[in-house]
Order: structure tokens, then C-alpha cells, then sequence
């Protein structure tokens, strides 16, 4: 028998064993299928969040699998255009889908791989990532904001450069008592301002980031700033008009300039003191059967009101 032959039969004869021995027990006998070789992971992606590794993959494979096998080599002060051939891969641990946060060291290259495993153990290519491990920037300074009319605008101190590279931002949100945050922007931008949608029935929590974009992006520590539904506080309205008309007193003005503005509450001179009579959603309010009196008005947020607007008068006689 020639040695291709040979080689052959006798592999036949091995699979044919194990799937005799796989399948004892077994309603359904394993199959040539459940030894094919998964491929590789594609669009093997690293994100550095202070000292934390974020690796992101994808799998779409014809061979269903398990789970990913993970392994490293490192070594302090590689650089990464050397590279680490001689050192040896550490299997790190199993997971069952992307992503995979990782704790590294300031100053040490690693080395990334990923593979599948199909449901029967049989592990295929892997996708390999090199990541040199940077100190990342450090928080922005000076976080604040501005409240106008229709928009929230965060600002902070721009960094300039850091390890010679231009320097980006993340900005997440974190609502009420929310434990998660969210990224706001959707890719890091270059600016020290961004404008938001104001949210005045909670409090939002906003943290800025600075990041080093390229093959790898390295994320530091956040600098927050918290906004308050109290912190809406709304314009000092207009000076109403004042009309007497047949079914009581009108009165009449320019809305509020501010999109969150709810509403207007009207206060009349009563027995010595300015009490509530009546809340307009529109800048128009009838004191219905009433022929004279002192007007004020003030402009209502989600929690805080504006300072009163100048008062108004009619008087009786007067038209």
C-alpha cells in the first residue's frame, strides 16, 4: 500500500473510532461537520480605559461554536514594532461572547489571541492584536455648563497635546440613579464644547474624557459636572397687559424664550400679600369675574420659577 493510502485509511480509522466512542450515549451520532475548524474572529478591536483593555471581535463562522479562547504574552518595555515571537502565549480564560475587559500595566506591550472553539473542542485560527499599554491623559479641568433656551452646553479646559499626539474627548451621561453611563457623542471629538438636550425632570451627571485616538485609543479618567432640575430656572417674564373685558381681567404677554418653560403661574394683590389665582401653559390667563386688581406673573421650570415680572394694575372705571 502506498504511503498516501496508507495515511488515509489510517486516519479514516481514527475518526471513525472517536465518533464510535463521541457518540455512545448520544441520540444524534457526531458527523464530519462537528470537527470542521471555526475561523478566525474578524475586526479584533482594543480600547484602553485607564488601566483596563476592552477587546472587541466579531464571529460569523459557518461552525457554531462554544465559547472564545483568550491568551496573552507581555513582557515590560517591548515596544511593539520589536514584536514577542520568543515569548510564549498564556491562556487567560474562556468567554462565551465579545468584549472582554482585561486589567494591564502602564508601560508593558501585550500581546492578544483570540479563537473560536467549536462545540466540540476543536479550536480554530487566531486573530492576534498587539497593544502597547500607555498612560492615558489625564481628566479635562474646569467642567461646567451653561443652561439656554433650548440647549444644555458643557464645557472644559482643552488639553493640547499628550505623548506628542493630539488629545479627544468622550462625554457619557449617567440619569437619576442610573448605575450605567452612556456615550452622548458618537464619535470622540476635538472640541472643549458640546451641546445637549436639556433633561429638567432628573438629574444628569455628565463625564468628560480625554482619549488618544489611532490604532489603539487610550481613555483616562473622567472630570463630571451635575445638572440639577433646580438649576432650570427660568427668565424673568415680560411685563404683562392688562384688558378689562365683559367676563373679567385679561391678561397678556411674550412667552419665555426657554423650550422647557412648563407654564405660567399668575399671583394677584390679596389682603396684603401676593397670592396665586390661576397657571396659564399659554402667555394668556383670564380672571374670570374680577373687574380690577394688581397683577404679577412668573415663569415655571420642572422645579424652580423665574423672578416675578413687574407688576400690572387696573383699577375700577378704567378700560
Amino acid at each position: 500500500m502506498k504511503p498516501r493510502k496508507l495515511i488515509t485509511s489510517v486516519l479514516i480509522c481514527a475518526f471513525l473510532c472517536l465518533a464510535v466512542l463521541s457518540s455512545c450515549g448520544q441520540k444524534t451520532p457526531l458527523t464530519l461537520e462537528a470537527f470542521r475548524v471555526p475561523p478566525a474572529p474578524v475586526n479584533l478591536t482594543a480600547v484602553q480605559r485607564e488601566n483596563t483593555v476592552v477587546l472587541s471581535w466579531t464571529y460569523s463562522g459557518p461552525v457554531a461554536i462554544k465559547d472564545f479562547i483568550i491568551e496573552e504574552k507581555t513582557e515590560k518595555g517591548i515596544p511593539p514594532e520589536k514584536g514577542q515571537k520568543n515569548l510564549p502565549f498564556t491562556m487567560i480564560g474562556k468567554v462565551t461572547a465579545s468584549p472582554l475587559s482585561l486589567t494591564v500595566v502602564f508601560g508593558q506591550t501585550y500581546v492578544f489571541r483570540v479563537m473560536a472553539e467549536s462545540e466540540t473542542g476543536v479550536a480554530g485560527a487566531p486573530a492576534i492584536m498587539e497593544v502597547p499599554a500607555l498612560a492615558p491623559p489625564p481628566p479635562p479641568l474646569g467642567s461646567r455648563f451653561s443652561i439656554g433656551k433650548s440647549l444644555v452646553t458643557l464645557k472644559w479646559e482643552p488639553l493640547g497635546k499628550w505623548d506628542g499626539r493630539g488629545v479627544l474627548y468622550n462625554i457619557y451621561e449617567q440619569a437619576g440613579g442610573a448605575k450605567t453611563k452612556t456615550l452622548v457623542n458618537a464619535v470622540p471629538t476635538s472640541q472643549n464644547t458640546l451641546d445637549v438636550a436639556p433633561d429638567t425632570g432628573q438629574k444628569m451627571v455628565y463625564s468628560v474624557t480625554a482619549l488618544l485616538g489611532g490604532p489603539f485609543v487610550y481613555e483616562g479618567k473622567s472630570a463630571s459636572v451635575t445638572i440639577k432640575p433646580s438649576d432650570f430656572v427660568p427668565a424673568r417674564p415680560a411685563t404683562p397687559a392688562i384688558l378689562k373685558t365683559a367676563e373679567g381681567i385679561r391678561l397678556i404677554w411674550e412667552p419665555n424664550a426657554e423650550s422647557w418653560v412648563s407654564g405660567y403661574r399668575i399671583y394677584r394683590w390679596i389682603k396684603g400679600e401676593w397670592r396665586p389665582v390661576g397657571f396659564a401653559s399659554v402667555p394668556s390667563f383670564l380672571d374670570a369675574g374680577v373687574k380690577s386688581g394688581d397683577y404679577r406673573i412668573m415663569a415655571v421650570g420642572s422645579v424652580a420659577e423665574s423672578p416675578f415680572s413687574e407688576a400690572v394694575s387696573i383699577r375700577p372705571g378704567s378700560k
